[in-house]
């Protein structure tokens, strides 16, 4: 059994939702589909994987880290990238 990582643009982020088309991840052409954290793990659910951690992906800034951790804490969401950890679940057919 393998892992996969996956990688997307944070469409629930609160750049994301202050930019809205003018955000800097918003590129039809290279993003056909725009995940949350949420619609996300949906996604990798409905295909029969099992959703072993999540992450957000900060910018370079340390005062940013520091307000991702912060925000996480309470629920907010303030980067541009979400990461994912998974593993097809135990019993799970091909889907």
């Amino acid at each position: 059994q393998g892992l996969i990582a996956v990688h997307a643009p944070n469409a629930g982020g609160l750049g994301a939702r202050l930019r809205g088309a003018r955000w800097h991840q918003y590129d039809p052409v290279e993003h056909l589909v725009y995940f949350t954290r949420r619609t996300l793990r949906m996604a990798l659910e409905r295909h029969g994987l099992e959703v072993i951690s999540t992450f957000e992906l900060p910018g370079a800034a340390t005062a940013k880290r520091v307000l991702l951790a912060l925000s996480q804490r309470l629920g907010l969401s303030l980067s541009n990238g979400l990461g994912f950890i998974a593993r097809k679940r135990p019993g799970a057919g091909h889907g």
